[in-house]
């Protein structure tokens, strides 16, 4: 059977496009959260003690010291 290409048919198809986006959305923004928020919670729960804090300071002061550079005016390098 062929259909012939009118107007009906576009507004059915434009309302079944925007059924699809909004089904979609909604979809994303309630049901998928859901589906796996206790994945989430367990990976937030990590914890640092204190020796884990000093020794990542530790660290970062044998890094070595901080050096201040000059700019150079390109107008010196050219003479």
């Amino acid at each position: 059977m062929i259909y012939q290409a009118g107007l009906v048919s576009l507004f059915r198809t434009i309302f079944v496009l925007a059924l699809l986006y909004y089904g979609i959305r909604l979809f994303f923004r309630y049901i998928y959260p859901y589906l796996f928020n206790s994945s989430k919670s367990k990976t937030n729960s990590t914890t640092f003690d204190a020796k884990d804090r000093q020794k990542r300071k530790h660290k970062s002061d044998s890094l070595g010291e901080y050096v201040d550079y000059e700019e150079v005016e390109d107008d010196d390098i050219n003479k």
